[in-house]
């Protein structure tokens, strides 16, 4: 497990490399990641109800105000039980 308010360097392979396995059982624990984009910093964990309710808590964010989620592709979508529309889906 990550510590609370651990920072992962991430500059080289092995970095990322080493990284990877607590990153992910963190995630998997309900654990949020904040990290740099190219204006601000995002917050993000897994696409859980568990994460979404620390997200919603940590962003004292409007219930029902809708967050952004990145899909890596079409086997994400069926895993989270979502479907496109067909518009959505053509310019996916």
């Amino acid at each position: 497990m990550i510590p609370a308010s651990a920072a992962v360097p991430f500059w080289s392979p092995a970095e990322v490399g080493a990284a990877l396995t607590p990153l992910v059982t963190h995630l998997r624990a309900g654990g949020l990641l904040a990290y740099p984009t190219e204006t601000v910093y995002g917050f993000g964990g897994a696409p859980t109800a568990e994460a979404v309710e620390k997200l919603v808590r940590l962003k004292s964010r409007l219930p029902g105000k809708p967050f952004l989620l990145l899909v890596a592709g079409v086997d994400m979508l069926d895993r989270l039980d979502r479907r496109l529309t067909p518009a959505a889906g053509r310019l996916a």
